[in-house]
């Protein structure tokens, strides 16, 4: 759509200043312009925050934030510890569970998970949407996408609504059915309503963690020690 020209990119904003009508901006380069209208879009993400954990720097092993991946790390058969059970933390664990010899997920407060169906389109399918562009935006803006994000702003708009009172029953619903363990699912229970945070989403959380080699973790980490 011609839009490539007018991008600037590596250009990190340092100040953005309101000033006789205009916005005054100026980038870490030193470039500066004038506009009328600003859209910050950087998202609330974008700059990693890391835990002030003791000792967590002498730790030998490899150790990154989840936003700074490094790719090259094995861990298969390997002892890991994830902390932090936000969506990132819940998608890691319930992926990298089938292959880690033990993992460790600290968790200081437990989250309400929604059940999702997981499935893969068809190359056929897939094949269908190249071809037909409108279909994929046909699956959001109708259906049971289209529903279910209807009723989850409903139900954050109004916690006494009849949108949130079904939206709670259904994560309790699906941690009582799917957490055999009475003591780990108290583990699980949040002691606060739905949607005081943002609720997680995940097809197979539950069942990855209730496997031999996964242990949760409700304390805070206080420290790291390397043992001899």
């Amino acid at each position: 759509y011609g839009v490539s020209p007018h991008i600037l990119f590596d250009a990190e904003v340092v100040s953005c200043r309101y000033q006789d009508g205009r916005w005054h901006i100026e980038t870490v380069n030193g470039l500066r312009d004038l506009v009328d209208v600003v859209i910050v879009a950087a998202g609330v993400l974008h700059h990693p925050r890391y835990p002030q954990i003791e000792g967590l720097d002498s730790f030998k092993g490899p150790c990154f934030h989840s936003a700074r991946w490094e790719d090259g790390t094995v861990l298969d058969g390997k002892r890991v510890g994830i902390i932090g059970n936000g969506s990132t933390g819940v998608q890691i664990v319930a992926n990298i569970a089938p292959k880690v010899a033990q993992l460790v997920h600290f968790q200081r407060s437990p989250q309400w998970i929604m059940p999702t169906a997981d499935f893969a389109y068809t190359p056929e399918e897939r094949a269908d949407f190249r071809a037909h562009p409108e279909k994929l935006k046909d699956i959001r803006l109708h259906g049971e996408f289209w529903d279910y994000l209807t009723q989850f702003n409903a139900a954050v708009l109004n916690p006494d609504s009849p949108e949130m009172t079904q939206i709670e029953a259904f994560a309790s619903k699906s941690l009582d059915d799917r957490v055999a363990d009475p003591a780990l699912r108290a583990k699980l229970r949040p002691n606060y309503r739905a949607g005081c945070r943002r609720l997680i989403i995940s097809p197979n959380y539950y069942e990855e963690i209730q496997k031999p080699n996964v242990v949760i973790e409700c304390t805070g980490a206080d420290a790291v020690v390397m043992e001899a």
